[in-house]
């Protein structure tokens, strides 16, 4: 892994049910922890130490060199008994810092039976519980960790070094490709796609350089949209207009198959529904002394005999009325397509809020810190979580500052108050947590945890 060796100095103890053995620095002649590198040690303890239960490791600065982390993979020990002991680590471990290893298979606290290994686990939790606290910043949504920078957390949860690398590396590139078309600062508007092609030349693919924007106003590309952009999965089968949506026969029977009609293709199971209810009373921001628009909408899907998803009603607000008529393919071209535009617009900021950072970022983050306070990393649950919450912290924390701050990228573009996201987190954030917590239940049982 790059980055990954120190100059710093190793420290290792071995710990067993007989004793422990000195604190031995880890030194061969030449350099020991370059990247990469494998080292074998001989760790003298004159009296044998029984079964061996815990490694020891620190790491010591070297002189007064800049703080280098070290990434270690494993320790294996081989026994004077020729027993061979595998510790795995695959942890960044920073200056100063001791990290004590337990060695065999996962175990259940119910499982411990050596009173070294049971207070080992105590501690264990005792420290992460005062590393990894809860912050509370609004009742209804899920709680987070209240640092204020990444840099604050523990090396093991910190991005590596090699990541900061690429992070920097991608800011740099990006910020050099603004300032060469010169986007830095600009306040030119875009008018057209072509406008858009200028910007966005250097990195696009066939479908967004080319078929998106020459199909983007057909409807079979708007359906195909819900289910395969970034919000998919978003639509229900319909097989009763909710009373809020009045769509009649009348309206949507020239989009439907010859000879069908629409109670028959919703028993067919050919009509869908997309509803924005929740986003129903949230008000946007003002932007120059005008109130932003949001449409809490409705849009009716049909899945044809080519099985294309069209859509075929939207009505953009929740209570029908003559200022909220509903709009259907035939109407003129422009108010159909810019009644596409407003309900697709919507349906992004409830992926962005919602399904996006509620959802993943902040459950996730929620099941982290719950991990890390909660189980030793022998347990099983433990070593089947942390892999799924990599940089999950890190990401979470910096974007915290990045997004929502006082300069915040969506403090100063998002179409709402950022009371909205509090608000609608509020609204759903029960129903996703029980529906998640409901699994995790489930697993906790089956473990037979106690």
């Amino acid at each position: 892994m790059e980055y990954a060796g120190t100059w710093d100095h190793i420290y290792v103890t071995l710990f067993g049910t007989e004793g422990q053995s000195e604190r031995t620095e880890l030194d061969n002649y030449g350099t020991d922890f370059t990247t990469g590198t494998t080292g074998t040690y001989t760790i003298d303890t004159g009296d044998s130490l029984g079964k061996l239960l815990l490694v020891k490791v620190e790491k010591d600065p070297y002189l007064s060199l800049p703080e280098d982390q070290w990434y270690c993979s494993k320790i294996v020990v081989t026994t004077p008994e020729e027993d061979v002991i595998l510790f795995p680590c695959y942890k960044w471990v920073s200056s100063g810092e001791l990290v004590e290893l337990r060695g065999g298979r996962a175990m259940k606290v119910s499982e411990e039976e050596h009173p070294l290994l049971i207070e080992h686990r105590k501690k264990e939790l005792a420290l992460k519980k005062s590393l990894y606290q809860w912050h509370i910043d609004h009742e209804g949504i899920p709680h987070f960790t209240g640092l204020s920078d990444s840099s604050e957390l523990p090396a093991e949860i910190r991005f590596s070094k090699s990541k900061e690398s690429e992070i920097e590396h991608t800011a740099l590139i990006t910020d050099t490709e603004l300032k060469y078309k010169g986007l830095v600062g600009s306040t030119e508007q875009w008018k057209s796609i072509d406008d858009m092609k200028d910007i966005f030349w250097y990195k696009k693919t066939t479908m967004s350089g080319r078929y998106v924007t020459e199909h983007w106003k057909e409807d079979d590309f708007y359906g195909s949209q819900f289910l395969n952009s970034v919000n998919p999965n978003v639509i229900k089968r319909c097989s009763e207009l909710p009373p809020n949506f009045p769509v009649t026969e009348d309206m949507v029977k020239p989009f439907l198959e010859e000879d069908s009609s629409l109670e028959e293709e919703m028993e067919d199971g050919n009509i869908f529904i997309c509803d924005k209810k929740e986003m129903d009373g949230i008000p946007a921001r003002d932007y120059n002394g005008e109130r932003l628009h949001v449409t809490p909408g409705l849009c009716l899907f049909y899945l044809n005999p080519e099985k294309k998803l069209m859509p075929i009603a939207i009505q953009l607000h929740q209570q029908p009325s003559e200022q909220n008529p509903i709009f259907l393919p035939s109407d003129p071209e422009t108010d159909w397509l810019l009644a596409k535009m407003f309900f697709k617009n919507a349906d992004l900021m409830d992926h962005q809020a919602v399904h996006h950072l509620m959802k993943t970022h902040y459950l996730a983050e929620a099941y982290t810190i719950a991990t890390l306070r909660n189980f030793p990393v022998i347990h099983p649950i433990y070593k089947l979580l942390i892999p799924h919450f990599r940089y999950t912290l890190p990401i979470n924390t910096d974007g915290r500052k990045t997004l929502f701050g006082p300069e915040g990228a969506l403090s100063i573009v998002w179409i709402f108050n950022i009371q909205y996201i509090l608000q609608l987190y509020c609204t759903i954030a029960k129903i996703s947590l029980m529906r998640s917590l409901k699994t995790i239940f489930i697993i906790f049982y089956f473990m037979k945890l106690i």
